[in-house]
């Protein structure tokens, strides 16, 4: 398979091109970068097939255990960056550049590419961190600062370009899996020149994007698309609007629910799937095999506790730190606003 025909090719021509006595430097050097980039594919293949086969596993036993959405999304990145993948990729990354200037190469390497071109607006960001949480509602390509690899793609972006290699993510970073799983280009660029003429052209301009096969990139201006002029002034307006009204939470209509939901009160109406099916499962099994114990606690449990005599105190407070939560909230006042709620509920 490729992975034997690679360690053959390495065998038999990394001496001689390391040692630029393959014909000529450069063509020694292409030859080292033609094998570093069979090897990135296998390294991209590889991961993208753990992705496949652990993704969905991890989900599920993360949800079924109630871990953090955080930890379950970056389960299996952690896992290939235990392995040899790992550290084949850094070595990867610190050859790209110099293979490279050797052989004369163009200066974009494509670390997730695109078969077809994007258009959108160029944004100039210093680093990716700096763009987390945020919705693009425009179609948006950034040509990017650092980028670490810990970093999501932020929804509405449709491309990020990182400026210098230096600050660049390799292949099995978790920017560059997720940009790869939902066909956003990713791509370093080599020459500082470019990246400030593309800064300085383009900034704040509609653009249009196209990989091509040689491995190059291409920025154009372009017009933006009429229709979507129309949809972004309705969406900025019907946006506009949500976050002029007042949201009120419901923290006191229980719905009449009961406390909880024995087990042989379960059905389709009262609670989901997996408590329902572990009910219906318990009476077919032999005596010997044992299902979860456990109750399920309705919609409205949380607001009948709340209007408990018990917590008449508590109701007030939590009503006054959560009427502080609207649309227009930022995400950093809504971690301060989350932390007080959550500690006046640990003291009912």
């Amino acid at each position: 398979d490729e992975l034997q025909a690679l360690l053959a090719d390495w065998t038999t021509f990394s001496d001689s091109c390391s040692q630029k006595r393959w014909n000529s430097p450069e063509e020694s050097a292409l030859l080292l970068k033609a094998l570093c980039d069979r090897t990135s594919r296998v390294v991209g293949e590889l991961s993208d097939k753990c992705q496949t086969m652990m993704g969905p596993k991890a989900a599920f036993l993360g949800t079924a255990i109630d871990a953090p959405k955080k930890n379950i999304d970056v389960f299996v990145d952690e896992v290939l960056r235990g392995t040899s993948l790992m550290a084949v990729s850094l070595i990867l990354q610190r050859m790209e550049p110099v293979l490279r200037d050797l052989a004369h190469l163009p200066p974009w390497q494509m670390i997730s590419p695109i078969d077809k071109p994007i258009k959108g607006v160029l944004q100039l960001i210093d680093k990716m961190t700096g763009v987390q949480g945020e919705v693009f509602h425009t179609p948006t390509i950034l040509l990017s600062g650092a980028v670490s690899g810990e970093e999501e793609v932020p929804d509405g972006v449709l491309g990020v370009l990182v400026r210098s290699a230096k600050e660049a993510p390799d292949i099995l970073s978790h920017c560059a899996v997720r940009a790869r799983n939902f066909g956003v280009l990713l791509c370093t660029c080599f020459d500082p020149k470019i990246s400030e003429k593309l800064a300085a052209d383009f900034a704040n301009q509609w653009v249009e994007v196209r990989c091509k096969a040689d491995g190059s990139l291409t920025v154009t201006a372009c017009e933006k698309p009429a229709s979507l002029e129309a949809e972004q002034a309705a969406a900025e307006a019907e946006h506009a609007k949500a976050a002029q009204a007042e949201v009120k939470m419901n923290l006191t209509d229980d719905l009449k629910c009961s406390w909880c939901v024995r087990p042989d009160e379960m059905n389709r109406t009262s609670v989901g799937s997996k408590s329902l099916n572990l009910a219906l499962l318990r009476p077919k099994l032999p005596s010997e095999i044992y299902t979860p114990q456990a109750v399920a606690l309705p919609y409205g449990t949380m607001q009948k506790s709340l209007t408990d005599d018990a917590n008449k105190e508590v109701l007030p407070m939590l009503q006054k730190v959560l009427n502080r939560l609207q649309p227009h909230t930022s995400n950093e006042d809504a971690q301060v606003i989350f932390e007080e709620a959550q500690q006046i509920i640990e003291s009912m």
